[in-house]
């Protein structure tokens, strides 16, 4: 009976110690299990084939660090990779069976890609492309409400085009449109000071004008905006603010901003009650005639 301890080295000189019908049996012994065990080691390696795997973006330029996971058809791991520099990866697939790649990386959609590696195929090339994901920012949507200060102290040309009223001059576009300007907000009064195109005018030049003042003395606030200044004496020292006011043709305003006796002082005098107005280019503006056009408008 052969009989050689497990481990023993067999080398040539070994065998060529043993009696013929040994050595002869353990030869016949190897050569069984060369063919038993080779097809076995030469079918394991024919099962698996190498897959080069190569990630671009759309604009075809490589992707390195991407994860380039290999999934059966129940779609569970068998093995993973990252690409290289050059974006590119190898990964060993089992061939004839029908796999998955999922190629994943930060700032980029996962992509997933089928594929079926051939057993005669030597190495086998996917590309995978990457979607890159657009990085916008929400819509800003204003919801807070426009101040308060701004709706009742200012308006602007626009404001007025689109009014369907009808307006005489600056005293109209106050009363009928910025109530609060002409009365005052509650503690706060009514204008008193006139600004034009940053000159304050001072109201010892404009001539009283009888039908304006008329006008102030018959308009008062309304029973619809109870809030209004409606205790303040209309008449006072405004009946030139309203005679000045009464020269500026709606049309020619660009812009009227109020500042009441209540908002924080302004550096210059004549500001605590006082009203801003910004003509339209190519209009000016005299105390004596009101606004007009300019003949030769500065560039």
């Amino acid at each position: 009976m052969l009989n050689i301890e497990w481990g023993e080295m067999l080398t040539a000189r070994r065998v060529a110690t043993l009696p013929r019908w040994r050595a002869s049996a353990l030869i016949a012994l190897l050569a069984t299990a060369a063919c038993t065990f080779a097809p076995r080691v030469a079918a394991q390696s024919s099962t698996t084939r190498p897959l080069a795997v190569h990630v671009r973006n759309e604009s075809g330029v490589r992707v390195p660090g991407a994860e380039v996971t290999l999934l059966d058809g129940t779609l569970h791991a068998i093995r993973r990779a990252v690409t290289d520099s050059i974006g590119r990866t190898v990964l060993r697939v089992p061939t004839g069976r029908a796999l998955s790649l999922r190629v994943q990386r930060l700032g980029y959609w996962p992509a997933v890609r089928s594929i079926n590696v051939a057993a005669g195929q030597d190495t086998a090339v996917a590309i995978v492309v990457l979607r890159r994901v657009v990085q916008s920012l929400d819509t800003i949507r204003v919801t807070a409400d426009e101040s308060l200060r701004s709706r009742v102290y200012h308006i602007d040309s626009t404001a007025i085009a689109a009014s369907k009223r009808t307006l005489f001059d600056a005293w109209d576009v106050i009363t009928k449109l910025r109530p609060d300007i002409a009365y005052g907000r509650g503690p706060c009064g009514g204008v008193e000071d006139v600004w034009v195109n940053g000159q304050w005018i001072p109201p010892e030049l404009e001539s009283p004008n009888e039908i304006a003042i008329e006008r102030l003395r018959t308009s008062t606030p309304s029973a619809a905006t109870p809030h209004l200044n409606a205790l303040r004496s209309p008449i006072g020292g405004r009946a030139m603010v309203v005679s000045l006011l009464s020269l500026i043709k709606p049309e020619d305003i660009a812009e009227m901003t109020y500042h009441d006796p209540c908002s924080p002082p302004m550096a210059q005098m004549h500001t605590d009650a006082a009203l801003f107005i910004v003509l339209k280019p190519g209009i000016g503006f005299d105390p004596g005639r009101g606004t007009y056009r300019l003949t030769n408008p500065p560039d």
